[in-house]
């Protein structure tokens, strides 16, 4: 159920036990408030404790979970080329040309808008004709959006969203 990277191996949910875990780039705080019936789960390094995202240990709906999965194809990150690695000691992510390293140390951020081609290969081993082929690609898809005039959330739209499922 992670979104794909804080978690490297299966964890227990268990109300009475609150976990701490080690990623590859950071260490993981999950907790659970009765309250809400929800795990919290937090991230944390040297410097900083960030909250991340909220579930509950609970089956979802499959209306629900379509839903949701269809809208999330309008976000913001679906409007660049988004990516993720996840290797010992540190987090490199990119969306557009922002791309920030994460490390226990802290975290750096760069605009990588004159390199970009250079940058992914070297964070990611994409080749710069890969990495064209999915910028042409999301062109198309954003010009089609465009036209068919489909909803793309602005960023209030997307708080009501997140805010429904944290109350």
């Amino acid at each position: 159920m992670d979104p794909g990277y804080l978690f490297n191996q299966p964890m227990e949910l268990h109300p009475q036990k609150p976990r701490i875990y080690d990623s590859d780039f950071s260490g993981i705080e999950l907790a659970y408030r009765e309250e809400l019936n929800t795990y919290e789960v937090y991230t944390f390094n040297r410097t900083e404790m960030k909250w991340r995202y909220r579930f509950q240990d609970r089956p979802c709906p499959l209306e629900e979970f379509l839903r949701f999965w269809v809208s999330s194809f309008y976000w913001n990150s679906m409007h660049g080329l988004c990516l993720t690695r996840a290797e010992r000691g540190r987090l490199i992510y990119v969306h557009k040309y922002f791309m920030r390293e994460s490390t226990y140390e802290g975290k750096a951020n760069y605009n990588i808008k004159k390199d970009y081609h250079q940058k992914i290969y070297e964070a990611f081993g994409i080749e710069p004709v890969i990495v064209e082929r999915a910028l042409s690609a999301l062109a198309i898809n954003m010009a089609r959006e465009r036209e068919l005039g489909l909803w793309t959330p602005s960023k209030k739209d997307s708080l009501k969203i997140k805010e429904k499922y944290e109350n």
